[in-house]
């Protein structure tokens, strides 16, 4: 039997999937496109200044990520305390009563 977590778990792998579908051929496309102003552009270009004094591109996205993990986990621990705080006011399941009845035998 499937429970309301399992549907939700399947539903954020099916998500996921899609969006690293999409992201694939995006990829590519700018791959391609960098390329193709690479050849374009002439190699005696003039530098920029400042330019050694920026950050690396992946400095940045590791970075970025590095302080959206760090707060999603502060969120998370945040949630679960208050789900605690309020877990004394969850309701109790029903429970099935059992049948004190007897059949008769006809």
């Amino acid at each position: 039997m499937s429970t309301i977590t399992d549907n939700l778990s399947t539903t954020q792998d099916q998500i996921l999937e899609a969006i690293e579908k999409i992201q694939e051929p995006v990829v590519e496309a700018v791959r391609t496109v960098a390329e193709a102003v690479e050849g374009v552009l002439p190699e005696d270009r003039p530098s920029v200044p400042f330019a050694d004094s920026l950050p690396e591109p992946k400095e940045l996205v590791e970075l970025y990520f590095g302080f959206a993990q760090k707060l999603l986990d502060n969120q998370q621990d945040f949630v679960k305390a208050i789900f605690d705080a309020v877990s004394p006011l969850r309701p109790v399941p029903a429970k099935v009563a059992k049948s004190t009845t007897t059949k008769k035998a006809a």
